[in-house]
């Protein structure tokens, strides 16, 4: 009986011992039978039929698979890496090469979702404000019937999201992504997000807790109060001693009552 039949390339025949040798494994596997007539030579075409399923080089038996990524897996995994790359070394640090080997895939994988690192780039960007997108948004929701509380709530969340991924929002808003008009899915997402907080603006503005005017330039007041407090953050510039006395949610809020009108 036979015990294994692994890629045969030689053949050794003897009336009791069929020897078979791989080079490739280095092994040899004895199997004692007796071979006779019609009964022996029913025995090697089961041998030599058994090759056509086995690997037909020695690559394929010898070299180690590489980390694979499912379908649609890929380039998720190309933008983290890029992030983490990003955050770490900077742009100057950044290339594909870099990124596949982070990611543990072929130096010429990227190529197929990326152009360049700029095309890296906008797509770790875009992901960012689609994220962000999401998040403002189920806040918009929640509070819709509540304007003041939503332009709160947006604030904190916004502030919660850069907390929560530092390397990816600093990326965002880094203005390392040149020609940003090449690639309308980042133009797209980033001025949906504007669109978002000027119709909270303009919610306050009817309820009387913001000032009227222009709502696009009311949102920008509003995103460059909230911006600033979060980059300043980021980059410990906070004193401490203001941290010790009030929590984050705390100064977030002190942020906006410098806008908003008293109803």
């Amino acid at each position: 009986m036979f015990i294994e039949c692994i890629k045969t390339t030689r053949l050794f025949l003897d009336s009791k011992l069929i020897i078979i040798y791989n080079l490739y494994t280095v092994k040899i596997i004895l199997c004692s039978v007796t071979l006779s007539g019609a009964k022996g030579l029913k025995i090697v075409k089961e041998i030599l039929r058994s090759r056509r399923t086995l690997p037909q080089n020695d690559m394929e038996v010898n070299m180690p698979k590489k980390k694979t990524y499912h379908h649609g897996d890929l380039k998720n995994a190309l933008i983290q890496a890029g992030v983490e790359i990003l955050a770490k070394d900077g742009v100057s640090g950044l290339s594909l090469r870099k990124v596949a080997q982070k990611a543990g895939v072929s130096h010429s994988a990227p190529y197929s979702h990326f152009a360049d690192k700029q095309a890296l780039i906008a797509a770790i960007s875009t992901e960012g404000f689609r994220q962000l997108y999401e998040r403002v948004n189920r806040v918009v929701e929640e509070y819709k019937t509540k304007p003041s509380m939503q332009l709160i709530e947006v604030a904190w969340t916004y502030v919660q999201f850069a907390m929560d991924d530092p390397d990816r929002f600093k990326v965002m808003f880094s203005g390392v992504l040149e020609k940003e008009k090449e690639y309308p899915e980042f133009v797209a997402e980033s001025q949906r997000n504007f669109q978002l907080l000027k119709m909270i603006v303009e919610a306050n503005q009817a309820s009387g807790r913001l000032r009227s005017g222009a709502s696009e330039l009311a949102a920008l007041s509003a995103w460059g109060i909230i911006h600033g407090f979060v980059m300043l953050l980021l980059e410990g510039q906070i004193p401490h001693v203001i941290l010790e006395e009030k929590s984050l949610r705390g100064l977030v809020e002190f942020q906006l009552e410098q806008i908003m009108l008293k109803v």
